[in-house]
């Protein structure tokens, strides 16, 4: 396999239909157009992110070269009155096309008893592989009481990949304080059976992330949304992602757009599938080369063995 034709899973992409909510609700509004201002920042292209299908989704893994994306439910009920992305339209999105498309559920542990019930929904009804939590919104992962509950429920029904936010909050009336790696330590400790996602590699906490992902075998640190400037500021990426590469090693990293927020996604690729680790870097830090061997493992290889996904490509 060359290095053009790298098998690649995206590990976190989204759809939504907002188009009867958009014009009632002002929050809603007042959020989809920070999300089109930023696209327009990164495309220069004006961008409606009322509306995006399964259909956007796959051409846009067509056209980048994607062979596999895990399409995440998402919640938010303070914006929005109800689930910005429902269950139901990710586990629809995974039947469309289940060889393309692999979906996480969402929850709220703050919800008690309902989440559970929700939880049972989504893995026994619902099909979808996997799960995404949002601290975010008010809780500390490591809470025995309101997040253990979550985590031992999925043991139960053999969910085994949650996926966290972490890092930077994507609305103003959000606190930082719930998103802190350092809560994933507890988290990783108590439930080895768990293989735990860390999207946007904590940014900016990445040193914190590295230090708890050093100690705990079960944490994957998932560069989603962080590698979109590769196309204007390379080096703020390589710096993150050769940090990481020396100090965890290239078996417990993989790539993820956040598509469609992040709407560069051909060219990122494009970028990153040739990019080589700068020399001065080498030399400074002590960074790896970006060998083929690691790329593979990045893009595809590491996701594909804890979600049980053969590699092979589907384009």
């Amino acid at each position: 396999m060359s290095s053009e034709q790298f098998f690649t899973i995206d590990c976190e992409t989204h759809l939504w239909d907002l188009r009867g909510l958009r014009p009632k609700l002002k929050e809603a509004d007042e959020f989809l157009k920070s999300l089109e201002r930023r696209a327009k920042i990164i495309t220069g292209k004006d961008v409606d992110l009322t509306y995006v299908t399964v259909d956007d989704l796959l051409n846009m893994m067509n056209e980048a070269g994607i062979d596999v994306a895990v399409c995440l439910a998402l919640g938010f009920k303070k914006t929005f009155r109800r689930m910005w992305v429902p269950n139901e339209l990710v586990a629809e999105a995974m039947r469309r096309a289940p060889d393309r498309i692999i979906g996480f559920g969402y929850v709220n542990p703050l919800e008690g008893e309902a989440a559970l019930l929700e939880l049972e929904r989504i893995a026994l009804e619902l099909g979808l592989k996997g799960l995404k939590l949002y601290p975010l919104e008010g809780f500390y992962p490591n809470d025995e009481k309101i997040a253990f509950p979550v985590y031992e429920k999925c043991v139960e029904l053999g969910i085994r990949n949650i996926a966290f936010h972490m890092g930077r909050a994507a609305m103003p009336n959000l606190r930082l304080r719930y998103a802190h790696p350092l809560y994933l330590d507890d988290v990783a400790e108590c439930f080895p059976e768990l293989n735990i996602i860390c999207f946007h590699a904590a940014y900016p906490w990445i040193d914190d992330l590295i230090a708890v992902a050093g100690r705990c075998k079960n944490i994957m640190i998932a560069f989603s949304y962080v590698c979109a400037p590769i196309t204007w500021a390379p080096y703020w990426v390589l710096e993150m992602l050769g940090k990481v590469l020396r100090e965890i090693g290239p078996d417990r990293i993989c790539w993820g757009s956040d598509w469609p927020t992040y709407a560069n996604v051909k060219e990122q690729l494009e970028v990153l599938r040739k990019i080589k680790m700068p020399e001065d870097l080498q030399k400074k830090y002590g960074f790896p080369e970006l060998t083929d061997e690691i790329k593979r493992k990045f893009f595809g290889e590491n996701l594909a063995r804890i979600l049980g996904i053969e590699v092979k490509k589907r384009i």
